[in-house]
């Protein structure tokens, strides 16, 4: 019988780890650019503006932290140090990146929200490279490695419907953008920080460092020769797109369905019209709070994820992963395309329904890709 050396405590504090880390992740990433120019007051051009800066910085940062990790030497290993000393810097950059403290659309508000943005990406990237690195010194067995990745990435699919259920709501209600924006940063930070440094006092680093560290110049030069490695780049930046629709669900739930009269009240009132005795409007007003239909966007795709995400391992016992991938990434581009065809023939008068089906179904492909 194979050895297990993964324990239970181990599978239960990382995908808890990873639900409170995702929760940040979603606030600045689906957020952000909302935050800028209703809480900060800055254009559209400056809150893309600052976006592009960030990831620029992000694409050269994550690789030298990935380097920076491989030459970590310490009692604890190379991974835990940063699990145990990231989290608090990530709580404070959050909190820091949605708060505003200059007059709206100042020039002061505009380098507030640079530096903290760039600030929040290196702190994250701090923790996230050594976050999932663990994973490939915490056993040396793949099928243990595979189930706790699937374990842990259905976690952070839970910890990332959280923000898009309650930050929605958050700054549409009687807090308003800035105070609204404000506490939800200070909910995740909190939640984040406590649940993600969990994993560093129960985990283990059992796989044996190598005897030999490469470089910064032997890195590179690898880099550069493997043409395999150089595909699997490309293939994982055009991936990416396949989060287009989370990213854009704020954005489609406000400007095209609520400011173009589909708003959510409507659909909730109409259906309670077919009850006899309610009064769907007066139900609606109590029972749903404003934001909500930007919450459903998030949550079907999350719906869609999954059962993807847990059905993984069952396709990895059947299927090589290089046959997950290209069918997977097959059936997003087919969704992805019928979605655009079905819906985009007119813009300001979207069927909520057929959109929260696209949404599910671009789920499942997104949840395998995770």
């Amino acid at each position: 019988m194979e050895k297990k050396y993964l324990t239970l405590k181990e599978r239960i504090c990382f995908t808890v780890g990873a639900f409170g880390r995702s929760g940040i992740y979603t606030l600045m990433s689906m957020f952000t650019l909302v935050f800028f120019q209703n809480g900060a007051g800055l254009t559209l051009k400056q809150g893309t503006t600052i976006i592009l800066i960030g990831r620029i910085f992000d694409a050269l940062n994550d690789p030298v932290m990935g380097m920076i990790v491989d030459r970590t030497k310490s009692k604890w290993g190379k991974m835990r140090p940063y699990l145990l000393f990231a989290p608090i810097p990530i709580a404070i950059s959050t909190i820091l990146l949605f708060t505003a403290p200059f007059d709206d659309g100042s020039t002061k508000a505009f380098i507030w929200a640079l530096v903290t943005y760039i600030v929040w990406g290196v702190c994250f990237t701090i923790q996230d490279v050594p976050f999932w690195g663990l994973s490939s010194v915490i056993t040396p067995l793949e099928s243990e490695r595979t189930s706790f990745i699937s374990t842990a990435r259905l976690g952070s699919t839970f910890g990332g419907i959280l923000p898009a259920l309650l930050v929605p709501i958050l700054y549409q209600s009687n807090m308003g953008y800035q105070k609204g924006f404000f506490v939800s940063a200070v909910i995740f930070a909190f939640l984040g920080c406590g649940l993600s440094i969990l994993i560093f006092f129960v985990s283990k680093e059992r796989v044996p460092k190598m005897d030999h560290t490469p470089s910064f110049k032997e890195t590179f030069v690898v880099l550069g020769k493997d043409k395999l490695l150089i595909i699997v780049i490309f293939a994982a930046i055009l991936g990416s797109t396949m989060v287009t629709a989370n990213q854009c669900a704020d954005y489609i739930g406000n400007y095209l369905i609520i400011q173009n009269h589909t708003d959510f009240s409507q659909i909730f009132t109409q259906t309670g019209e077919l009850i006899e005795g309610v009064d769907a409007a007066k139900a609606y007003s109590f029972w749903i709070p404003r934001g909500t239909i930007v919450t459903t966007l998030t949550v079907a795709i999350g719906v869609g994820m999954v059962p993807a995400m847990a059905l993984f391992p069952v396709l990895r016992k059947k299927f090589s992963l290089k046959q997950i991938y290209i069918y997977s990434a097959i059936f997003g581009l087919i969704i992805h395309t019928l979605c655009y065809i079905v819906l985009s023939r007119d813009v300001s008068n979207i069927n909520i329904y057929l959109l929260w089906i696209f949404l599910f179904l671009i789920g499942i492909p997104l949840g395998i890709y995770n």
